[in-house]
């Protein structure tokens, strides 16, 4: 089926605190939650609900990898196993539904992505060089950027990419981001899956925005 909701992953976001208030909200565990908008009527074209429910994310301060339609959303009232605790219902109001040109008007335009090509990302260097190139590098970081970039085990590693990513920015070069990151220990595009060019743009977008 088309999609007839937006929705966003808010994680610390509270519903509550957010201008265009949902129509259903929950907690997926203690002070994380998610929430969805019904809209008047579904989207005709992917690209264009893809786009709109990305401006949801961004304009709430959600988790900037939640919003495509692949997202899993956590069943309200589900135990949170990765967490350890229950979510709950916080409200469920069906109407008014959301006139999909308001949201069009209220919801921020996106800045323009960067273009990124496999020609503009680094090569990604070998897993072994990480000591080292950490030892190269590590006099020019931050205490906050040591303690994320060596971090083992993260609770969500699309944010905590991110986070990295704009931390590291303030003090270093886009390359030498993208390195750091790329032979760290979370970083799910080289464990996952081999998406170098997923990376390369976060990192560009952080050093835009650091």
């Amino acid at each position: 089926m088309l999609p007839g909701v937006l929705f966003a992953d808010l994680d610390p976001i509270h519903p509550s605190d957010i201008a265009i208030r949902p129509n259903v909200a929950w907690e997926t565990s203690p002070g994380s939650y998610q929430a969805v908008w019904y809209l008047d009527k579904p989207i005709n074209d992917y690209d264009t609900w893809a786009d709109l429910n990305k401006r949801m994310t961004v304009s709430t301060g959600a988790d900037p990898g939640g919003w495509a339609g692949s997202k899993v959303l956590r069943v309200p009232g589900s135990w949170n196993y990765k967490r350890n605790a229950p979510g709950k219902l916080l409200w469920w109001k069906r109407d008014p539904s959301y006139p999909v040109k308001m949201m069009q008007r209220m919801l921020p335009e996106l800045a323009p992505n960067p273009t990124v090509t496999n020609e503009q990302f680094p090569p990604p260097m070998a897993v072994k060089d990480r000591d080292w190139f950490l030892g190269l590098h590590w006099d020019n970081m931050s205490l906050r950027g040591r303690s994320l970039v060596t971090k083992f085990r993260v609770s969500d590693r699309s944010r905590h990419l991110v986070k990295t990513a704009h931390t590291l920015s303030t003090t270093l070069p886009a390359e030498t981001v993208f390195q750091l990151l790329w032979m760290a220990p979370t970083c799910k595009y080289r464990t996952d899956r081999y998406r170098p060019e997923i990376l390369w743009e976060i990192v560009q977008r952080a050093q835009q925005n650091p």
